[in-house]
């Protein structure tokens, strides 16, 4: 094979790498917080730096979005309808009366649709131990 063709195929593989889309909502991404971060911690397997890369990338970008779209709107909601805890500064506690509405708002901020310039990472899977419950969570990212 000629340098050229082989060129032109590294060409359209990253063209396709730039093109890949991941989709998921601002819901999922809070879920998959506490997995992705106890993730990012453990170390990759020698052999699989690319992958590392790519997560931690992913892990970044998750991250973001949520710093900017979901946790000043959360806090926002929780100082409108619940009561700080005077012994526990920080942490809320939603009255009764007001659950239904706190959930409504919280619902309509975790169902908006975010994509990112990544891929799917299925073997995500074979390097980390993940129980049922985690993988289902992460069912976004490795499904």
């Amino acid at each position: 094979m000629s340098n050229n063709v082989r060129s032109i195929k590294r060409g359209m593989k990253k063209q396709q790498d730039k093109e890949a889309t991941l989709s998921a909502t601002i819901g999922d991404f809070a879920s998959s917080r506490p997995i992705l971060v106890r993730c990012l911690s453990q170390p990759f397997p020698v052999g699989k730096g690319k992958q590392s890369l790519e997560f931690g990338r992913l892990c970044r970008d998750v991250f973001k979005e949520l710093e900017t779209s979901y946790d000043p709107k959360h806090a926002e909601i929780l100082k409108k309808y619940g009561e700080e805890q005077k012994d526990a500064p920080g942490s809320f506690t939603i009255k009764n009366e007001n659950i239904e509405p706190f959930n409504s708002e919280v619902t309509e901020i975790a169902l908006a649709e975010v994509t990112l310039l990544h891929k799917k990472m299925p073997e995500l899977l074979d390097i980390f131990s993940l129980t049922g419950q985690e993988a289902l969570v992460l069912e976004w990212l490795v499904g």
